[in-house]
């Protein structure tokens, strides 16, 4: 309990709401795995699931703007196309096929276990990685609670994909990533949760826009013919992601114990001028 309150404690200095780590090279490591000071292992196990992620990610981004016509759009297919973006259940699969396809750039990249640089490349996918973590399950729990109907939503492979596969995916990375998750990084998709209601209100207002079924709103939890109503949906939305990444960070915080790895204490915001020569192996 005592080792906790410490650890807890180190959460909420104000470097931990930067993106600053002490070691670029757990970016690429899985938490399963052994290191020493002098080379990473990264086995092929982990190596095919960091390349399978992203190709299943974004051939169903693909697959869905191929077969929009099986929507049943009542607007016309270009524009049905084009109205991909608007969906915030497809931002979040966007934001995580991006986040997971740096991941396996990552990996794939010759890393130092030495090399202590965060580049401007691990950041942009830490962010990314944030933001996944609260955006999914918020997505998954809103479509679920308050979107989805029988009769209107079929219960198929890509429904299914976007709405659970999805948190599935962002729970799984968490668990088996090496790399820290910051309790002071809750602002990055609380921040997310302000900008998509803002983009809703730019897109009814001024652009009079409508979704795929030709209504007047993107979702009807969202429709601004009654803003009273939208804003306590943002605002719940946004409590509940600042919630889940708290959630999330406890998980990873309470797990990170279990997982045997001969790391650096995370915490230690150290500079290394000497760096010891290192290479990337792949083991089986």
């Amino acid at each position: 309990m005592g080792s906790f309150c410490i650890d807890f404690h180190r959460e909420f200095k104000l470097e931990n709401a930067l993106l600053a780590h002490n070691n670029a090279a757990n970016f690429a490591q899985c938490r399963l795995s052994r290191s020493n000071t002098r080379r990473i292992r990264i086995s092929k196990i982990y190596l095919s699931y960091r390349l399978a992620v992203p190709i299943f990610l974004i051939a169903g981004i693909l697959w869905d703007l191929i077969g929009i016509a099986d929507k049943k759009c009542k607007v016309p297919i270009g524009l049905c196309r084009a109205m991909w973006p608007i969906y915030l259940t497809n931002w979040n699969t966007l934001i995580l096929a991006m986040n997971t396809s740096l991941a396996a750039m990552l990996v794939l990249k010759d890393q130092r276990a030495d090399n202590m640089q965060v580049s401007c490349i691990e950041k942009f996918y830490w962010v990314l990685k944030n933001l996944s973590i609260g955006l999914s399950p918020l997505v998954s729990l809103m479509y679920w609670t308050l979107e989805y109907k029988p009769e209107v939503h079929p219960l198929d492979f890509s429904n299914v994909r976007d709405h659970i596969l999805n948190t599935v995916i962002v729970l799984v990375d968490l668990l088996v990533c090496a790399h820290p998750i910051r309790l002071l990084h809750i602002y990055q998709p609380m921040l997310l949760g302000l900008v998509y209601p803002a983009f809703t209100a730019i897109y009814h207002y001024m652009f009079h826009g409508v979704n795929r079924n030709g209504k007047k709103y993107i979702y009807e939890t969202m429709d601004w013919g009654n803003p009273t109503k939208v804003l306590i949906v943002a605002a719940a939305a946004i409590l509940f992601e600042g919630f889940v990444f708290f959630a999330m960070w406890f998980l990873y915080f309470n797990t990170k114990r279990c997982f045997v790895r001969d790391e650096q204490d995370e915490y230690e915001m150290t500079e290394t001028s000497d760096a010891a020569e290192g290479n990337t192996q792949i083991a089986v």
